[in-house]
């Protein structure tokens, strides 16, 4: 609690209109069941709020190499936003659970190719494990020179576009299914 007569409505209409949604959704505890309560932004509000806009904001200016690589890593967290929802968005949660549920969805989406250029450009270098070379660099990609948008064989650009079609498609046909006892 924040101290005594002091709510987080109180604490909220002292902040800009913006931050005062955030928050009260933030401090909404309201239980659904067991270990769950109401996410503050669900996989559906992530799509449309960060990942649309940022694949949008790519596709008005797609010479900026900036765009397109918050586009991918954006799209690449998709997965877990997924994973959360069906699980209910449990407040514990196994993490062998979580990560087999987010690889479920990778594969069912085949967004294989969108994780590997986003953890490429994440972590700068793809260097398998055991082994002293690299086999993709982000360093290899020229903010200027689109020719070199391209990871290992995969066209940065193209796996944008793909990814996302896959993407809208499913929060287009409300194809987001729950567990039934997360």
């Amino acid at each position: 609690m924040l101290g005594p007569g002091v709510g987080p409505k109180l604490v909220a209409r002292s902040l800009p209109l913006l931050s005062r949604k955030f928050i009260l959704k933030f401090l909404d505890t309201t239980w659904l069941g067991p270990r769950t309560r109401r996410a503050a932004m669900d996989a559906q509000e992530f799509f449309q709020n960060i990942v649309q806009r940022s694949y949008y904001e790519y596709c008005q200016n797609p010479n900026d190499i900036r765009l397109l690589w918050n586009a991918i890593v954006s799209m690449n967290t998709v997965p877990d936003h997924i994973a959360l929802d069906r699980l209910g968005y449990v407040l514990e949660v196994n993490r062998e659970e979580f990560d087999a549920e987010v690889q479920e969805v990778r594969k069912e989406l085949d967004l294989t190719e969108l994780q590997y250029c986003a953890n490429t450009l994440k972590h700068v270098r793809r260097i398998p494990r055991g082994q002293f070379t690299a086999t993709a660099s982000s360093t290899s990609v020229d903010p200027i020179d689109q020719d070199t948008w391209v990871l290992d064989g995969h066209d940065l650009v193209q796996v944008a576009h793909d990814s996302f079609n896959k993407l809208k498609t499913i929060f287009q046909s409300s194809g987001l299914r729950r567990r039934a006892n997360p």
